[in-house]
């Protein structure tokens, strides 16, 4: 689902080096911090970072192709919603973007706890709510099959922190990246661990490292 082939990224002024790596339906954890190019890597496949050099396709085409916009769930740290409308127009609107049957509001977001927030406008949310609004429109999507999340467990409304292992573990048609500097946040949800030290791919390993 996801290929990078000598991918080079650059963003807050940390390169990512050569990286060739393949990404199919799983759970998977890219795992390092802002210095070691984790970051800009998962920007680069959710299609906000253009790379440098390199090849990268996500889901057979180009990350920031529309076509493969509307099939990934991109849930960065900084994450801003539609501030005139609320919750549940976002959610109708994600799902006319994503072209999905419309779908009542509360049946997305209560597998994350989020019910109350269904009325709220975009503008009244705290960062931590909106990721987790935003992060409940993927999951409910039926057309989402590549999720990428970054810091997982960071910035992201308490009741959705409880709800999302239990949520992601039986989704194994899916390709689900996070990206985080915990070893033992990255834990939580992939089956493998690929670890990033100064912009490098250092190894992949299918047990959760110590670090």
């Amino acid at each position: 689902m996801i290929e990078a082939k000598q991918l080079t990224v650059r963003r807050y002024r940390v390169d990512l080096f050569p990286t060739t790596l393949t990404l199919t339906a799983g759970r998977h954890a890219l795992l390092g911090r802002k210095e070691d190019g984790v970051p800009a890597l998962l920007a680069c496949l959710g299609g906000d970072v253009r790379p440098k050099r390199g090849h990268v396709t996500v889901l057979g085409g180009a990350p920031s192709s529309p076509s493969v916009r509307a099939r990934v769930g991109w849930i960065p740290l900084a994450l801003e919603l539609p501030d005139v409308l609320r919750v549940d127009e976002i959610l109708a609107l994600a799902r006319r973007i994503r072209k999905n049957a419309p779908v009542a509001a509360a049946s997305v977001l209560a597998p994350l706890g989020l019910e109350p927030l269904a009325g709220r406008r975009g503008s009244s949310l705290e960062p931590a709510e909106a990721r987790a609004v935003a992060l409940a429109e993927a999951l409910a999507s039926p057309s989402v099959s590549v999720l990428l999340v970054e810091e997982p467990f960071v910035a992201m409304a308490a009741p959705a922190v409880a709800a999302l292992p239990a949520l992601v573990a039986p989704r194994t048609n899916a390709c689900i990246v996070v990206a985080t500097a915990s070893a033992i946040d990255a834990a939580r949800l992939a089956n493998d661990f690929a670890i990033f030290d100064r912009g490098r791919l250092v190894r992949i390993v299918t047990e959760p490292p110590l670090r």
